[in-house]
Formats: structure tokens, sequence, C-alpha cells
């Protein structure tokens, strides 16, 4: 049977725990169905999420779990390279008192237990600890030159981002240039939900005010963006996380109709007749109460120019003749497509994720989700 050295439990578990009462409190898990729930646990180590076929260990009063390869854990002191001036103590749980509660090596939040210098504030997650950033980075998507780690506590901002940093830039001393850990590798090119075409990521925008349409607040053209400030660029919740450069675009410009007859007649995608381009005092059949309604938007059809089928009683808006095929929405990372309800089936009335708002006109539609709006 395996020993799980004592040790481990003092600085970062807080049971004590006798040799005679340890088998008797931890569970050794391998491919059972014990922990097969919707509950997604983290090894209280590395902070990794621990898989359901993982070696684990539980603690059966708190629930707290660690992987089998994360024992025996991290001891009580440790001298690292990122910090030399003093030994680093284990601690557990929350930083002290007026502590920062960021990691000094990757700037991520402090969780569950941690090395930290109380003389220095200096706090560091025990997984970056076995796994610092890398001292040179050679090959970063950010610059041509090789980047070297500076593991100092000095106040910058990043080149590739525009925003503050306090500690441990990453630096090309012949060009005068320091980022982020996290920003060595921004994408060139992406998609974001808030533009329908492409964005690429340049690190000068040259002069000129502009807006970040994400945050609304000023972008500083003298650093990298993507029109968009790069940080708001690459949230979870607006970029879907694919690298596009090198990938051919797709053509979202497609229209939605064919042109028979110039300025008279198209074919929609959304209808099987031919419809014909009517002028308001064109049309003697409008009818001024509001009950002749547009297919695609539902709302009434007075003044406005649209488009009507001599066969049947389908007509549309000329504005809304022209909705894209395909559109991108804050709702989602995925691009929306849009749904013409051509059969009865579907033209049943759904709520739009975005207003609330009841409907039965022509939606967009996120496959994936299952999103309308």
């Amino acid at each position: 049977m395996m020993r799980i050295d004592e040790h481990f439990w003092s600085p970062a578990h807080s049971h004590e725990l006798s040799e005679d009462d340890l088998w008797k409190i931890i569970d050794i898990v391998k491919e059972e169905n014990l922990f097969r729930s919707p509950v997604l646990y983290f090894c209280c180590d590395c902070l990794e999420p621990i898989a359901d076929n993982d070696r684990r260990c539980r603690c059966s009063l708190c629930t707290k779990q660690w992987h089998l390869r994360c024992i025996p854990a991290s001891p009580d002191d440790i001298h690292h390279p990122f910090h030399s001036y003093h030994p680093l103590k284990l601690l557990i749980d929350v930083p002290p008192h007026n502590s920062k509660r960021e990691c000094d090596a990757c700037q991520e939040e402090l969780q569950s237990y941690f090395y930290h210098c109380s003389m220095c504030d200096f706090s560091m997650h025990v997984r970056c600890s076995k796994d610092p950033p890398p001292p040179i980075v050679e090959t970063a998507k950010c610059h041509e030159h090789t980047l070297t780690c500076m593991v100092r506590n000095d106040t910058f901002t990043c080149n590739a981002c525009g925003t503050h940093g306090e500690r441990c830039p990453y630096v090309c001393a012949p060009c005068g240039v320091m980022f982020h850990r996290e920003c060595i590798n921004l994408p060139h090119v992406i998609n974001i939900n808030r533009h329908d075409h492409r964005v690429s990521h340049t690190y000068s925008l040259g002069f000129g005010k502009r807006k970040c349409m994400i945050c609304h607040k000023k972008v500083d053209w003298r650093y990298g963006a993507y029109s968009f400030h790069s940080k708001c660029a690459t949230r979870v919740d607006v970029w879907d996380g694919e690298e596009l450069e090198g990938v051919a675009e797709e053509d979202i410009d497609v229209s939605p109709f064919k042109v028979i007859e110039e300025g008279i007649s198209i074919e929609h995608f959304s209808h099987e007749h031919i419809l014909y381009k009517i002028e308001d005092e064109d049309d003697i059949d409008i009818q001024r109460d509001g009950s002749i309604r547009c297919e695609a938007c539902v709302h009434p059809i007075f003044s406005e120019k649209h488009y009507k089928c001599v066969e049947c009683d389908f007509i549309i808006h000329e504005t809304c003749a022209n909705l894209p095929l395909r559109k991108r929405h804050w709702l989602s990372t995925k691009p929306f497509y849009l749904n013409a309800n051509k059969d009865d089936i579907t033209k049943s009335l759904f709520r739009c994720g975005a207003c609330e708002t009841t409907s039965n006109g022509f939606r967009y539609t996120e496959p994936c989700l299952n999103v309308r709006f």
C-alpha cells in the first residue's frame, strides 16, 4: 500500500491526521463511479481539474481533493529563483491581511494554498513554483527577437496590450519593448462577436483618436490592439479561441437574393417565387391600418419600399430583404445564421434571446446553443 508523507498534511491541510487514522480518512480512487457527478473538482495542489479516471486523494471531512501524483506535496519552505532574496513559506487559503491577492509569477488570483514572502509581499502559486515561466522565449508571436524574463518587481506598460504590469515582464532590450507573459503569444488574426469580419493584431494603430467598441473606452494608439483593446478582444465571452492566421476566410458578404432584373425583381432565398420591388404609391393593395405585415420583422408595412410576390401574399420590407445571411452577436462567440421559417413548423412563436420579445418572423439562430434572436 502506498504511504502518504504526513508532512503533506501539516502545511497544506488544516485537519490533523494520525498515521493510524490516515487510511480511514483518505480514499484512493481509480476509475470508479464514486465521483461521477456534474461537480468539477480541482486539485488543491496544482489547481488543475481532476478527471473522472484520475487517481485521487479525498478528505472525507472537508471534501478537498488532490491528484495522487501531487502527493507528497510541497515542502513548508522553499528557495526559488523567482525570489532569491528570502525563503518562501507555504500558506493556506488566503493571503495575509493587506497583502496582494495575485501570483507574482503568472499574475492570476491566488487560490487554495501558495508560497509567500511576508517581508517583500511576494506570492507564488505552488504550481508556478514547480513550473515557473520560462526565462527565455525564442519564438514569441508578439516580437521577432528573443525575449528574456526580467525577474523584478518593476512596473511597466505592455507593448502588446497597452495595460499596466507590475512585475516579471518579458523584455527585448535592443528594441526597448516589454510584454506580459500572457501577451507574448497573442493571436494575430481572430473573429470576435462584436464585428462581422476578422480583426488583426497590430503593434501600433497609428496616430488618432479611437474607442474600443467592446468596453467603449479610449484605445491608446501607441500600443498593440485589434482596433479593440487586446484584453477586450481576447476575452472568453468575445473571442472563440481560434487563431485564424493562414486560414482561408469564408465569404460572409454573400447576398441573400439574386437580382433578376435590376431595380425591378429579385429571387430571395426565403421564398420560392420571384419578388417585385414596389414603391408605396404603386401599391394600391397596401392597407393603411397596419394589417399587412412584413414576413421578416412582422412589423406593418406603410410607406416603406418593399418587395411583393404576385403569386401569393408574401411581402417583405426592402431593408429586411437585405438582412445578412450570417451575423455575429454578443450572445455567442459563434456566428448566427438567418432562418427564414420556410415551413409552417418553424413559424411557431419564439422568444428572442437578446431582448426577450416574442415573434414568429425571421430569426438568427446559433445551432450549437439553440439561441435565437
